[in-house]
């Protein structure tokens, strides 16, 4: 789904597009008759550090490198304004030297469920152990089912919700807000909400910011151990590609319920985040820039 920017708004993103140089995506789009709609095309990223801007045209140098479409080539753009995603649809323009790509007079935002930050996040948590006959690698699927555990997140726990307006303002407010949504949590009521009889749920992604991970898990199948170090890999879907995290993370306290002993929370501090990761987990979880 999406909606057309304003005039105004249009002109925002223009004066944001030429002073930020945000990264873009380009997708290849078909026309009904193009005799090239079965080609496959993967996504295009493309640097800010690698375009201009020129009257309303995005210049991109030719190299050698350059992977090039077909002169005039129906394309979208793909971008982020702030956080919030963006797209036109224009051509793929040849020019001597050049490839250019005129902006669209109807540039448009998607429209987002939630809060379109983490929908459909997944998580893959492995632990790091030497007295494990081989620790498996995240990239071998035969693998998964002997140590590594998937979370996955839940339609009836957003990670975010008008309380990360309080979570922007105070830093205490992350303390209130985990407690909140632990509570919930053990108050849930997932034998109601299971599909299928006895079916084993996996653990939750109940809430991600730059400094650490709370996961939750309504029965022993799942089990994390307290003081232990994991292997964390973390996709998160956006709107043109997937975003993939890693890095180790320590299990640093389990809360369980009192009435039910079986549900748990498990919080996992991270520990080697790379720079850019945290940037991009503190914009999308605080709504602001990182500093």
């Amino acid at each position: 789904m999406s909606d057309v920017l304003s005039k105004i708004e249009r002109e925002l993103v223009i004066k944001y597009i030429f002073h930020e140089r945000p990264q873009i995506v380009l997708k290849r789009c078909f026309d009904l008759d193009d005799s090239n709609k079965n080609t496959v095309f993967s996504p295009l990223q493309i640097d800010g550090s690698l375009y201009t801007i020129q009257d309303e045209n995005i210049i991109l140098k030719r190299t050698p490198n350059s992977r090039v479409l077909a002169d005039n080539s129906p394309v979208i753009v793909n971008f982020y304004y702030k956080g919030r995603a963006m797209y036109f649809e224009s051509r793929y323009c040849h020019a001597n030297a050049f490839f250019i790509i005129p902006i669209n007079e109807k540039i448009c935002k998607f429209l987002e469920k939630t809060n379109g930050i983490y929908d459909y996040l997944t998580c893959l948590i492995t632990p790091i152990n030497d007295e494990l006959p081989s620790a498996p690698d995240i990239d071998d699927k035969t693998k998964l089912s002997a140590f590594t555990k998937k979370c996955i997140t839940n339609e009836n726990f957003l990670l975010f919700d008008d309380s990360i307006d309080k979570f922007i303002q105070n830093d205490d407010a992350q303390f209130q807000i985990t407690q909140s949504v632990i509570q919930k949590f053990f108050s849930f009521d997932f034998h109601s909400q299971n599909n299928i009889q006895n079916r084993v749920l996996p653990p939750i992604i109940l809430f991600i910011s730059e400094k650490f991970l709370l996961v939750a898990s309504e029965n022993d199948f799942f089990r994390f151990e307290m003081g232990e170090d994991y292997k964390i890999e973390i996709s998160i879907p956006q709107v043109f590609i997937t975003r993939t995290i890693e890095c180790t993370a320590v299990c640093s306290k389990i809360v369980t319920d009192s009435i039910d002993s079986e549900k748990k929370c498990f919080f996992f501090d991270f520990k080697d985040l790379k720079p850019e990761d945290t940037r991009f987990l503190y914009e999308k979880s605080h709504q602001e820039k990182y500093v």
